[in-house]
């Protein structure tokens, strides 16, 4: 008989049935401190393709050192951003250890995977929101959408197409 991976390296729907991405937004939020519905808000608006993945592919693109395939079209955007998060690289190196720094995990961080990125947003999303605490107001989730999407230096002068970003994930996170 081939031996191939053993079930023990990697994560399977049978020993951890609980990977989701419901899962991963509300570890992520919960150990960072960012609302799980604003971390699906952004992943909806980042990545659409991802939301309705079956959840063998979520696993499969959560275990560690895996991630989204090079041809998803989710894997690098025209201006250079990369990832279910969409991070453009030089953003990603200040937020990749997220994952290990608060969830705990001890893998290098792939930007193309969807636990790794979940986790960089829940950071980024948390620093630039300048909460302490779950319950974010409007102003709170625009600040941290406006930096996300646009920068903070368009705060003051966002983007139509950030306005609209950021009302799709404040309907999310409101409903």
């Amino acid at each position: 008989e081939e031996e191939s991976t053993t079930s023990s390296e990697l994560i399977t729907s049978q020993s951890q049935p609980n990977i989701t991405l419901d899962g991963i937004f509300n570890e992520a939020g919960s150990k960072v401190g960012t609302p799980p519905k604003i971390l699906r808000g952004v992943l909806t608006r980042e990545c659409p393709p991802i939301i309705s993945l079956p959840n063998e592919k979520i696993i499969e693109y959560s275990n560690p050192g895996n991630g989204i395939p090079l041809g998803h079209g989710c894997y690098r955007n025209s201006i250079g951003a990369s990832g279910p998060m969409q991070f453009l690289p030089y953003v990603w190196t200040s937020y990749a250890s997220a994952v290990n720094r608060f969830g705990g995990y001890t893998h290098s961080p792939y930007i193309a995977n969807i636990r790794d990125s979940v986790y960089g947003a829940a950071w980024k999303l948390k620093r630039d929101s300048h909460t302490t605490d779950l319950n974010w107001t409007y102003d709170q989730v625009r600040r941290a959408i406006i930096c996300y999407n646009a920068g903070c230096g368009r705060l003051s002068n966002p983007p139509s197409s950030t306005l609209r970003y950021l009302e799709a994930v404040w309907n999310i996170y409101k409903n």
